[in-house]
């Protein structure tokens, strides 16, 4: 599917993007700011792109990255995002 080296950078992009957003956004910046949690969303995100990658690429999971019929979303994009999306959402102190 694809390559680990592929994977890998793909992964820190993602991770460097996840936190420079968490540490930018107006209505993040006060949650996000204590202790570091911009950079703990970065790494976990990174863990979990490389992770979620890997496993579909050992498993030989071709047909799960492929895009649904009526929108351009595979069933990886749609399980990684409802296992990444928190609910309830966060409340600030």
């Amino acid at each position: 599917m694809f390559a680990v080296r592929d994977i890998l950078v793909f992964a820190v992009l993602a991770g460097i993007a996840a936190a420079l957003v968490l540490a930018g956004l107006p209505w993040t910046r006060r949650w996000t700011r204590q202790h570091g949690r911009w950079a703990l969303a970065g790494l976990a995100t990174t863990a979990g792109f490389i992770a979620w990658n890997l496993t579909l690429d050992a498993t030989h999971a071709r047909s799960f990255n492929t895009d649904a019929p009526l929108i351009a979303l595979s069933w990886a994009d749609a399980g990684s995002g409802v296992l990444a999306s928190p609910w309830p959402p966060p409340r600030s102190p």
